[in-house]
């Protein structure tokens, strides 16, 4: 098994439980959490959010303790392994990146996936110019965790998705 790339999941929100799930759902794993992954989210188009796998401390995916999570790090809890930066002080790379449309149904094509490493959610609200372009077939929230099965999948050689 070869090791797993870096990733990093962008998106835009301003709702503290949607922005929660958001890096909720980029970084946990069924029993852990994704060290290789970072996310991004741009909350409220003011403050981005950044939190590392590798980094993050006390997240679960309840709404309670998610949402409880987001604002804390909003009132500057470092304890919890996120970072704040205001927006212009921090961007994270936008070209040539993998736009996932989470309305958009899931698309069978594995050459999107397999050549960023990069998912930006809202393209057009944060100025992406994409090079490749993917559906999620499921609402934003719970789109990170789409797209890394997809990635886990295409990394050990098998095909996006299992034939029915």
């Amino acid at each position: 098994m070869k090791p797993r790339s870096t990733r990093l999941h962008v998106a835009a929100s301003d709702d503290e439980l949607e922005a929660g799930y958001i890096i909720t759902y980029s970084l946990l794993l069924s029993h852990g959490v994704r060290a290789d992954t970072s996310v991004a989210v741009l909350y409220r188009g003011r403050t981005w959010i950044l939190v590392e796998g590798r980094s993050v401390r006390r997240l679960w995916p309840d709404a309670d303790t998610v949402k409880g999570w987001v604002r804390a790090v909003l009132r500057g809890n470092k304890r919890l392994g996120a970072k704040l930066a205001r927006h212009g002080e921090w961007e994270p790379p936008l070209r040539g990146v993998l736009c996932v449309n989470p309305e958009k149904p899931l698309n069978g094509d594995p050459d999107p996936l397999s050549q960023s490493r990069i998912a930006v959610y809202n393209p057009v609200e944060l100025g992406a110019a994409c090079k490749y372009e993917a559906g999620g077939g499921v609402p934003l929230p719970f789109t990170p965790a789409v797209i890394n099965i997809l990635w886990d999948r295409l990394e050990e050689g098998l095909p996006p998705a299992p034939s029915c």
